[in-house]
């Protein structure tokens, strides 16, 4: 067996020998694949070389992750290629193989180690205004910085003209990118820069910029460079921040979007104590964002945000931000005189701004529980409430040169006393202005509006007359010098106590049933006036105590003081004057009690009987008397003249009416009738007495009564008026008499006439002419007479007046009987524009009166407007001076018109 295995070997060596010899393969130059493919990992790849000479290897190009661990040999060799990790994108190599003359190129490709290789751009559009500005474009990528260095950005224009991109460059960024979806992604630059655009027109160009693999794959990305033709804009509103501060963001745009990273962001501040409150200034698309820290302090605090922008050539285009941050509400005093610049003919509510709780620091000139600080208003037609005046308080500014009325919510909010400092917080006060003249009031006043300053002390009211009063002491006080009262009798408030609210004077007094007692009136208006010739009404409410003391009023010159006012008084004529006073108390009137006047009395009516017979005034001119129709009592006098009760003109004046129409006649009756009704009025409430003439409200004992129909004040042809009227004449001599000027005074109401004395009052059932003058005529003959000339009233400037009705209640059981009445009606009525006592007129007579033989003062109507009883609804009639009806000739008569006067005087000086 062993030899058997021998043979077959020797046998098998012999084969061999003959092959080797006879089938020897020759190589000129081979591989076996020209290809290879290799992991992103390091590694070897061995490369077997076939040749049958020498040969030589080496790298196409130089690589920095590919080596040959040997590069020349011969025969048939394996040498090996080294490669790198692979971190980017698949790169490929080649061996470049030389043998026998021959050459061959063997490619390596090694796989990308980027699972998912991307370069996105983070804004695709990006503007820039006109100009030379440098861009930059930032990119996300994760392709490694090596395998970009080398690429150069392309740039596409949309237009054909000139390249205005230039300088274009790809530069690293080693910054982590942040939230991306690219994994493993930094960022990356790509700077150019943009030429000034001439063309006047937008243009656009896209810059691309990009990478391919071995395998022929693309990665990248491009964006769009836009350029409009306007000039570069920057803009920034501006902030106000609150007290907390916080995260704030500001309006911010731009026509420089692309510049934003490269924009410059400065914060300074006004008052460098206080910088540094600002911080983290961010500039975003459309909003700028900042930090701010509260403001902890007393003042505001002030700071400007500036964004600007530099092109290439140095040029600035900026914007700033003015922040203004509150700080908790000061106290702010507002003087008076920017407050009343605050007021409009509208109400308007007063608010601080946000910084501010401004107030009023004020000497309150009125006090809380006064009875005299407001005319008090009707809640119905019989009815009336305090109210007005309890909400009612002045106060004035430190130096006294403004007032301001105060209206109180409610009259438990009117807590201001009388020479007290306080602060009036202004929030939520109404701020209410009226005009002719011009008067501020501030509404809805509340108990935490006031807060007191300093304890009350005394005032020093400012030293004024009546004429140099301006619409500025309205609400002020003021002391008017040199005053003196019209009516020298009577109480400070000569009224109708039956009508007058409940007060401490008609308390506990009986009087008539309740048809005559209303107690709905209040309110008093007394004339004062000085040497100049002007003259003021001095406004009393009834619940002033002082009012009626049992003393006549001062006799003597002294001075008023007291809240200056503006207040129509309707139940006074709806016109006392542009300027009132208001006294706080009976202290304010310091008029001495001896008589004195800055006028000497030239002759004077004054009535001072208190029982009244036939004879005991002088009548015609010897001293008898003519009664009238029998139809008229005894009492009623009905005379022709009456002689003056002071006559310092030798004894030739007389007093007569012209009105000659009595009990529904119109013929020849040529008696001027004048009746004198009577009763002892008294200085208090005591002597009051019920049912006598009392009721009028006069000043003294007695008054007349000037009696005759409507119609009788104005002259006819037929039953048209000529536009001629007849009045109340006072005729007098004035020769020999000198002086700078002269005046008439006189108390004057309209009412009805009967025999009972007490219902001496104008009703439903009669009229009488509403609009009054007072004129004077002159005769240096006696004979031949001057044309008549209206006078001035001395309290309102104007001329005449606005009669005043005296009003007897109608009684539950009366009808209306006017003509004019839709329907018989019953009730009481008390309208807001009845009188409830004889209203004091003063007029200013020229000096030209004086020194003539004759002079005439007549009281007369001025229009053919007559008052009428008009249809109310609830029992209220509607006001007594209705404007509809004119006097006619045909106007029926049925009951005697009376018109009530007393006190009548001529002065001089």
């Amino acid at each position: 067996m062993k030899r058997i295995n021998n043979l077959i070997l020797a046998l098998a060596g012999l084969f061999a020998a003959a092959c080797a010899d006879t089938f020897e393969e020759r190589y000129d130059l081979a591989v076996n694949t020209d290809r290879y493919s290799v992991t992103a990992e390091a590694g070897k790849l061995p490369v077997t070389v076939y040749c049958s000479g020498a040969w030589t290897a080496q790298l196409t190009a130089e690589s920095a992750w590919a080596t040959l661990d040997r590069t020349a040999g011969s025969g048939i060799t394996t040498i090996r290629l080294n490669y790198a990790d692979n971190p980017g994108l698949a790169r490929s190599v080649g061996v470049v193989l030389r043998g026998s003359g021959l050459e061959k190129t063997v490619t390596v490709v090694q796989k990308a180690g980027i699972t998912a290789p991307e370069l996105i751009f983070l804004s695709k559009d990006l503007a820039f205004a006109n100009g030379a500005y440098k861009g930059t474009a930032a990119f996300e990528t994760n392709l490694p910085d090596e395998l970009l260095r080398d690429v150069v950005p392309a740039v596409t224009y949309a237009a054909e003209g000139d390249a205005w991109i230039s300088d274009v460059a790809y530069h690293a960024d080693d910054t982590e990118a942040g939230e991306t979806e690219i994994p493993l992604a930094r960022r990356g630059l790509i700077t150019f820069s943009t030429a000034a655009n001439a063309t006047g027109e937008p243009r656009t160009a896209t810059v691309g910029f990009s990478v391919e693999d071995a395998d022929g794959n693309v990665f990248g990305d491009s964006f769009t460079v836009t350029q409009s033709a306007d000039e570069g804009r920057i803009t920034l509103a501006d902030d106000v921040v609150p007290i907390e501060g916080g995260r704030r963001a500001v309006a911010f745009s731009t026509n420089l979007g692309a510049l934003l990273a490269e924009m410059k962001v400065e914060v300074t501040y006004a008052d460098p104590a206080v910088a540094g409150f600002i911080s983290d200034v961010e500039l975003g698309a459309g909003e700028l964002t900042y930090a701010i820290a509260a403001n902890e302090g007393v003042e505001k605090r002030y700071a400007t945000i500036t964004v600007s922008c530099t092109d290439l050539a140095g040029g600035v285009v900026s914007a700033f931000s003015n922040i203004t941050q509150r700080v908790t509400a000061q106290p702010r005093e507002l003087p008076f005189a920017a407050l009343r610049a605050l007021f409009t003919a509208e109400d308007k509510p007063y608010a601080s701004d946000e910084d501010h709780i401004d107030y009023l620091l004020c000497r309150v000139i009125g006090d809380a529980g006064n009875p005299n600080m407001d005319q008090n208003l009707n809640t119905g037609p019989n009815s009336i409430t305090t109210d007005e005046n309890d909400r009612t308080n002045y106060v004035q500014s430190m130096d006294g040169r403004y007032g301001f009325r105060l209206k109180f919510a409610t009259a438990a909010d009117n807590v201001c006393l009388r020479g007290e400092q306080v602060k009036i917080l202004l929030d939520g006060v109404t701020l209410s202005r009226e005009s002719d003249p011009m008067r501020y009031t501030l509404r809805g006043v509340k108990a935490g509006n006031i807060g007191k300053v300093a304890e009350a002390s005394a005032l020093e009211p400012k030293a004024r007359t009546i004429a140099t009063l301006t619409d500025d002491d309205i609400y002020t006080y003021c002391a008017l010098s040199g005053l003196e009262f019209s009516v020298k009798e009577g109480a400070y408030t000569n009224v109708r106590e039956y009508d007058a609210i409940g007060n401490p004077c008609n308390e506990g007094i009986a009087f008539p049933g309740s048809a005559q007692a209303q107690k709905a009136k209040d309110g008093a208006a007394n004339l004062l006036y000085d040497g100049d010739n002007d003259a003021i009404y001095m406004l009393v409410n009834m619940n002033c105590g002082w009012r009626r003391t049992g003393q006549s009023v001062p006799q003597g010159v002294g001075t008023v003081g007291g809240i200056v006012v503006h207040t129509p008084m309707e139940r006074w004529g709806g016109n006392v004057g542009r300027y009132s006073i208001r006294p706080f108390d009976e202290g304010d009137i310091a008029i001495p009690r001896a008589a004195a006047s800055a006028y000497a009395t030239l002759v004077e009516w004054r009535l001072d009987k208190a029982v009244i017979s036939v004879g005991a005034y002088k009548w015609n001119d010897n001293g008898t008397y003519t009664v009238g129709s029998a139809a008229n009592s005894a009492t009623q006098l009905v005379q022709n003249r009456m002689h003056a009760t002071t006559d310092n003109t030798g004894g030739g004046a007389r007093l007569y009416s012209e009105n000659r129409m009595l009990n529904q006649t119109v013929t020849a009756d040529r008696s001027y009738p004048i009746a004198i009704v009577h009763g002892y009025r008294g200085l208090n409430v005591s002597n009051y007495v019920s049912g006598d003439g009392t009721t009028m409200g006069m000043s003294k004992y007695t008054m007349l009564g000037f009696l005759g129909n409507v119609a009788g004040w104005y002259e006819w042809n037929g039953d048209t008026w000529t536009g001629r009227t007849n009045g109340i004449v006072m005729e007098f001599s004035t020769a020999g008499v000198g002086g700078s000027a002269a005046a008439v005074s006189f108390s004057t109401a309209a009412g009805k006439h009967s025999t009972n004395e007490a219902a001496c009052s104008w009703t439903n059932a009669s009229s009488y002419p509403v609009y009054w003058k007072v004129e004077y005529a002159t005769s240096a003959d006696g004979v031949t007479w001057s044309d008549y000339t209206e006078a001035v009233n001395a309290a309102t400037g104007k001329r005449g007046f606005e009669m005043r009705s005296l009003p007897w209640c109608i009684n539950n059981g009366a009808s209306r009987t006017s003509i004019y009445a839709t329907a018989n009606q019953t009730g009481l009525y008390t309208q807001s524009d009845f009188g409830f006592g004889l209203v004091p007129y003063r007029f200013v007579l020229p000096a030209e009166v004086l020194g003539k033989a004759k002079v005439r003062v007549r009281i007369s109507p001025s229009s053919d407007v007559i008052a009428t009883w008009n249809t109310g609804i609830g029992s209220y009639a509607l006001g007594q001076t209705h404007r509809n009806l004119r006097i006619a000739r045909t106007y029926p008569f049925d009951i005697a018109n009376g018109v009530y006067v007393e006190d009548l005087s001529i002065q001089y000086k």
